[in-house]
Formats: C-alpha cells, sequence, structure tokens
C-alpha cells in the first residue's frame, strides 16, 4: 500500500513539474498582445498627435488628419492599426461620431481602412463647399 501511494505521489508531483515547465515556456496570449497594443498607442502618443474635438471653432480637420496621417508614417503604423490609433485622438463630438460611424459599420468589412475613415471624417467635419474648393485647388 506504501508503495501504490509513493508511487502516486511521484507521478503527481511529476505532473505539476512538467505543468509548470509548460506555463513558464508559453506567454499568455492576451497579456502579449495587451502589451504589444498598449506600447503601438505610447510610439504613436510619443509622436505628439494633435487631437481633434469636432466642437472648437478654430480646430482644422484638414490638418488634424495630415498630422495624425504623418505621425502614423513615421511609426510605421500597420493598416490595420491606423485608424484605431487616430480614433484614439478624438474627443467629445469627433469621439462620439467616431462610435457611431463604427457601430454603423457592417463587421463583416472587416478593420475599417484608412480611406474609409478619411472620407467618413472630412464628409462629417468638413463642409461640402470646403472639400469641393480643396479639389479645385489641386486639379
Amino acid at each position: 500500500m506504501f508503495n501504490a501511494v509513493n508511487s502516486a505521489m511521484e507521478m503527481f508531483k511529476s505532473f505539476m513539474a512538467n505543468q509548470n515547465e509548460r506555463r513558464d515556456e508559453i506567454p499568455p496570449q492576451s497579456n502579449r498582445q495587451n502589451n504589444s497594443e498598449s506600447s503601438r498607442v505610447n510610439e504613436f502618443l510619443k509622436l505628439s498627435p494633435p487631437v481633434f474635438h469636432g466642437s472648437i471653432v478654430d480646430e482644422d480637420p484638414m490638418l488634424w488628419l495630415e498630422s495624425v496621417k504623418k505621425a502614423l508614417q513615421v511609426m510605421k503604423a500597420f493598416d490595420d492599426e491606423v485608424v484605431e490609433l487616430a480614433a484614439y485622438q478624438l474627443r467629445d463630438v469627433a469621439g462620439v461620431w467616431f462610435e457611431m460611424w463604427e457601430k454603423e459599420r457592417d463587421e463583416d468589412d472587416g478593420p475599417p481602412t484608412w480611406e474609409e475613415f478619411e472620407e467618413a471624417f472630412m464628409a462629417n467635419f468638413i463642409p461640402e463647399e470646403d472639400r469641393e474648393a480643396k479639389a479645385t485647388e489641386f486639379k
């Protein structure tokens, strides 16, 4: 009886040691992803991209877009993260607009592209006559 208990205890110790080794070898996926995402946000914020409220009279939406786009290019942001990083700098009216825009998108379309975001942002925050004037200016 003593040998059976002793053998079972040895097997249990071996099993637990094996489990601990495996746990130490593979970091949890969610922690790696969260660390990666937070480091990308920190990298973006170090470039001091401007904040856009959408309700301040002298805010220039085109200047905001250009500044944020430049920061994203400098940090070589990936296509699937550019919109989320840009949205991090939207506050107040602009932040609410973004949340609504995101909810209205079809989930099957995948993450929004910069082009989709830019088009929707300009349609919402830049009057049509200003967009048309800008378009003719570059022709």
